[in-house]
Order: structure tokens, then sequence, then C-alpha cells
């Protein structure tokens, strides 16, 4: 049994501002090579993405831009089963190899935290983030390194097949079933996610202009898991920014409720800020597994 095992971290709330890829190859449950590259994306590097994984403009100063890096990559993924925990890393991925216009990596993508869902019934609805399925089965390791997460999401997998007693090539039909939740039922309503969407478990808040009506994008949001929120609160996970009225936010570009996910996540908070373009990216995406 071979995969590989994936994860990168960005410089900005734009998912194909990649500044790091870890690649991990795994064969019969043991690591045979290993691959890890700063990358330099061309891009500001914001401040609370600096907070979280530590790495700055001057740190990839001299490194590779992701068109310099993407062929090796391309080798790495190609005919693979390429694992990744949460489908934003696979989004990255993909954005960043169509903002630089090179063609589709074509491999198997298979999302851990939707194995985990379906493999342990206490990690069905949350808790199945990386950090805290690596406490739970008692591994330590040095979060948003994307190096030491890709280790971790093949660790992760490693234990949900030799639960569920699958192979890997079970996996993509079986990431098609239901997840069972007890007392829930199938017919979401409004912006309550859908509890079989890829993210059910992320809570999600609008801010800005977006281009096409709220509604509709709440829609979109709970068609793939997503509850929708109108306020900034402690349960959020994701905040996703439309065009900003200037007027209305002033020099810094940033609304209030911006100004308070920033906050939260200075405070350890994790919650991710996406474009309206990365938030359809990962519509598109999570609509096509």
């Amino acid at each position: 049994m071979k995969f590989v095992s994936i994860d990168v971290e960005t410089a900005n709330p734009d998912q194909s501002s990649i500044c790091q890829i870890g690649v991990v190859i795994w064969e019969d449950g043991q690591i045979i090579d290993e691959w890890c590259t700063l990358v330099n994306p061309c891009d500001y590097f914001d401040y609370w993405n600096v907070s979280i994984h530590g790495i700055t403009e001057e740190s990839v100063e001299h490194s590779p831009k992701f068109t310099e890096v993407y062929e090796h990559l391309k080798n790495l993924l190609s005919g693979q089963y390429v694992v990744h925990h949460s489908p934003f890393d696979r989004v990255a991925i993909q954005r960043a190899v169509s903002k630089a216009n090179h063609e589709s990596i074509l491999c198997n993508w298979l999302d851990t935290a939707r194995i985990v869902r379906r493999t342990y019934s206490e990690f069905a609805k949350a808790g199945y983030g990386l950090a805290n399925l690596a406490d739970h089965f008692g591994y330590s390791f040095n979060h948003h390194d994307a190096l030491e997460d890709a280790r971790m999401c093949g660790n992760i997998l490693l234990r949900c097949l030799d639960k569920s007693k699958m192979s890997i090539s079970d996996w993509p039909t079986f990431l098609k079933r239901r997840i069972t939740l007890t007392g829930e039922s199938y017919a979401f309503k409004g912006a309550k996610g859908n509890p079989d969407g890829e993210l059910y478990g992320e809570i999600a808040v609008f801010t800005g202009k977006l281009r096409i009506p709220r509604k509709e994008a709440a829609a979109m949001a709970a068609e793939i898991g997503i509850e929708v929120k109108k306020n900034v609160s402690n349960s959020i996970t994701m905040l996703i920014v439309g065009i900003q009225d200037a007027q209305r936010v002033g020099e810094s570009g940033k609304s209030g409720k911006q100004k308070d996910v920033e906050e939260k996540i200075a405070e350890g908070a994790d919650i991710k800020i996406l474009s309206e373009d990365d938030f359809e990216a990962l519509f598109q995406s999570s609509t096509d597994t």
C-alpha cells in the first residue's frame, strides 16, 4: 500500500499564496521519503498568518516560486492517493496550479478529516481537527509546520485504516455514504450545514459585498456542510471576505468583523479567513469530490 500525505501553509487569506509545502511518501505503513520546501508566493504576508506558522517574507526571500517547484510536486503526486486533512490544502494546491496556468495534477485526493468522521463515531460531528486528533491518539508534533502536519495526516490515515479494516482503495467509494448522526435529520434547512457535507462542523460568517446574493452564498455553504452565522463569536471557524466598502472600513481595508476575527486569532483561536474566490473554489472542489 502506497500513498502520499501533504500539507501547505499560506502567506495570507488567499489560498493560492502557498509559502510552504510538506510531502511525505508512505509504503506499507512506513515513511520512505519526505520533501519540504519554503515557497516564495510573490505576495504579501498577513501578520496573522505569520503568527500561526512563523514564516515571514524574509524567510522565503531566496526560496523558489511555486512555478519552480510545480514539476517536482506533480511528479510526487501524479497517479497517487494523496491524503490531506480538511479540503483547504487540496484547494490551495488547485488554486496555485490554476493561478500559475499549469496543468492540473491528476491524483486521487482523500480527506482524512472525512475518513475520521466515518471511522470514529465520537468525531462524526466535531473535534476532528488535526491538533485535537493528535492529542487524542497521543501524538506529539509541531502544528502548522507543513512537513509535520503532513506526517500527522498520514498517521491519522493509518489509524483509520487499522480500525476500519478497510484498504485505502475502498475509501473513495465509502466517502460517498452518509454519516449517521443519532437524532439528526439529513433534511438540513436554511443556513444549517448538511451533515454529509465535506465541511460539516465548520461555522462561517460573511463580511463585505459578495458577487452573489448573501442568501445564495449561505445556501452554497450549507450544501457543503458549513453552518452560517450573522455575527462573529467564539464558535466560528471561518470568515469569508467579500469586497469591502472603502468609506466604511477606512484605510485598513478591513471590516469590524475581520478585525474581531484577527483579534481572536491572535489570542489563539483557530479561524480561517478566506476570500470569496477561495470560498467559491472550496465549494466547487467539495461538490466535485
